[in-house]
């Protein structure tokens, strides 16, 4: 690493070689959403395909809550965590994404145990709160067949607004809490009114508010208001029976506010939390196999969730 710079050289050109996806002038139909999805899909198939074939045991879908799940194994496996059961929710904006990506692979081989990926459904065609609805269902189901103290949640961006707010939604349905959570630059402000949604958009190079993340945020809240803590998780009251919770972000993602306001919201009512910042780091820089920025993100998730397990 050059010593004259705060970031890898790796970082370095990434930064250089990209520019933040703007969506169409037009509201998000269903027909833009398909064809965000396919090339979404196309450009990550060649490293998911590499990584499957590096990392994973096996790869099968399941019902779990009678919502679709896709669980990978890892070809690396801890014994003494035979029994637990990791949940993820993907990113992606409410718009695109699945249970099997770079995430859920990379996860699973670092804690050594199956990981079990949500396959929620979409906007526009599902508005809020049918994503939010299915991810309950499977968390419920989760912890009536597995020990909820071997059980451990971790989402990205959109993923981990849903994660946050299906875990406030079991609270006040009296369910217990998993051993952890890891929150991977979670979108937990869906109103654009934080201080990064401007100050990085722009200087985050994979995703901006303008044309982006506005448009997405509507087609997922449909008529809903952006300050509903369901919506915004945010604006929830959070007490200290919330599950101790580790949240990454970096000095360039465009959802630093969301993680900075989600972290003292915990903080606040009085839930055990870990705030990680990157220096020059973006949103969900995690999901980058090769940056080491990324790969420190992902390490030091799995050791906090891992810590609470073992």
């Amino acid at each position: 690493m050059d010593p004259s710079s705060p970031i890898s050289p790796e970082a370095r050109a990434f930064l250089e070689s990209k520019r933040p996806t703007r969506l169409p002038l037009l509201p998000i139909t269903a027909a833009i959403a398909r064809r965000i999805r396919g090339k979404k899909a196309a450009q990550r198939a060649p490293m998911l395909a590499s990584l499957q074939e590096e990392l994973v045991a096996s790869c099968e879908r399941r019902t779990l809550g009678d919502v679709h799940v896709t669980v990978v194994a890892p070809r690396r496996r801890v014994e003494a965590r035979s029994d637990v059961h990791a949940l993820y929710v993907h990113g992606g904006g409410f718009l695109y994404g699945a249970g099997l990506d770079t995430s859920s692979i990379l996860m699973a081989d670092l804690l050594g145990v199956p990981v079990h990926g949500i396959e929620y459904s979409l906007s526009p065609e599902a508005r809020y709160p049918k994503a939010l609805d299915e991810v309950s269902r499977v968390y419920r189901a989760s912890i009536e067949a597995h020990a909820p103290e071997r059980t451990v949640v971790f989402g990205v961006s959109a993923g981990g607004n849903l994660v946050v707010s299906a875990l406030l939604r079991a609270l006040e349905d009296g369910l217990p809490m998993p051993a952890a959570v890891g929150l991977f630059t979670p979108w937990a402000d869906l109103s654009g009114t934080g201080d990064s949604h401007r100050g990085n958009d722009g200087r985050d190079p994979v995703i901006g508010w303008t044309n982006s993340l506005d448009k997405a945020a509507r087609a997922y809240m449909g008529a809903g208001p952006a300050a509903d803590p369901g919506i915004s998780p945010v604006r929830a009251a959070f007490d200290a029976r919330f599950p101790p919770t580790i949240i990454t972000t970096g000095t360039r993602d465009l959802l630093l506010s969301d993680c900075v306001q989600l972290a003292e919201a915990l903080r606040d009512g009085g839930a055990e939390v870990c705030l990680r910042i990157w220096e020059g780091m973006w949103h969900a820089v995690n999901v980058e196999r090769n940056i080491p920025e990324g790969r420190q993100m992902r390490e030091a998730v799995a050791a906090f969730l891992g810590a609470r397990l073992d």
